[in-house]
């Protein structure tokens, strides 16, 4: 059981690509939601120890590899999503020393996600067109 139990911290997920089956259901985490995970971080910073190996767990992500670097989410898409959505607001210091970003999100049944991700500070407007982007924009 060891064997499949793996804790890693978020930057240990970068360059990491998770697909999001279809059947997991769309994004709906609300604003409280995320300011919650955001006191939950912050709450861990501000009481951490002078261990520099410990780190923030945000919940179980469980996922299947389908190749090197390829996983598909089987729970923890909502957490997933959230942390992409922190991380695209900080998407100028997210690139590697190429540019490229260090994660990707493909959706299987939602595949226009992706793309409102990639831009999703631009697509303020767009939030009214679908209820995922709604969420994810609020």
């Amino acid at each position: 059981m060891s064997d499949l139990v793996n804790e890693k911290a978020i930057k240990e997920l970068l360059g990491f690509n998770f697909f999001i089956p279809s059947y997991q259901r769309g994004y709906r985490w609300t604003e409280q939601l995320v300011k919650d995970m955001l006191d939950d971080i912050k709450e861990f910073i501000d009481n951490k120890n002078q261990n520099q190996n410990e780190f923030y767990c945000i919940q179980p992500l469980v996922v299947k590899n389908k190749n090197k670097n390829d996983w598909e989410v089987i729970d923890g898409q909502q957490r997933l999503t959230t942390i992409y959505i922190i991380l695209a607001y900080l998407r100028n210091n997210l690139k590697n020393e190429n540019g490229i970003p260090l994660y990707k999100l493909e959706y299987e049944t939602r595949q226009d996600s992706e793309n409102f991700l990639k831009e999703i500070m631009s697509n303020d407007n767009k939030s009214e067109d679908n209820i995922d982007y709604f969420y994810m924009i609020q």
